[in-house]
């Protein structure tokens, strides 16, 4: 779950990066709906950012020091206070150095959000990890989709089912050897 939400939300900073903004991102969300009312817009349970404040609170000032569009300021100060989640409370069976790594990875600033290198060198890994057996690439990875730009949800979806079918089809061949 939590290196879902980590990627989940990389990937909503990624969406802001392309965009102007948070409220850029915020306001194609919101001109695909009808109405707001249909969708429970703002502050459903459905919505996202509502989601996220459940687990790692609303943002403070220092925290929403990243975001740039007025509009996206004002919606987020539009947002219940509430505080993040104690994960000591929440899985009180992980570790110490299970409840640091999540509580380095679920910021809200991205800014603020631990790295994969500092994530890889987390004492949480020191049991498992064989840095011998990892190495960098030289570039960054392309992947075919990324140059298609925006993607409608059935180009989407059908780009889900060929990955999973090809991971489907790999591990029957490897399974039957």
């Amino acid at each position: 779950f939590f290196f879902f939400f980590f990627f989940q939300a990389e990937d909503g900073i990624r969406d802001v990066e392309r965009s102007r903004g948070l409220g850029d991102v915020y306001k194609r969300q919101v001109s695909t709906q009808s109405t707001w009312e249909r969708h429970g817009f703002p502050h459903s349970s459905a919505d996202q950012l509502n989601v996220i404040f459940d687990i790692i609170g609303t943002p403070n000032e220092e925290e929403k020091s990243f975001v740039t569009d007025a509009k996206a300021l004002e919606y987020l100060k539009t947002f219940t206070v509430r505080p993040r989640v104690d994960f000591n409370e929440t899985y009180p069976a992980a570790g110490k150095d299970a409840i640091d790594l999540i509580n380095k990875m679920l910021l809200f600033n991205p800014y603020f959000r631990i790295t994969v290198e500092e994530i890889l060198a987390h004492p949480f890994f020191k049991s498992i990890r064989e840095s011998a057996n990892e190495f960098v690439a030289n570039k960054p990875v392309e992947l075919a989709f990324e140059k298609e730009g925006d993607l409608d949800a059935t180009r989407l979806r059908n780009l889900f089912i060929e990955e999973i079918n090809f991971y489907k089809t790999k591990t029957n061949k490897e399974l039957s050897c």
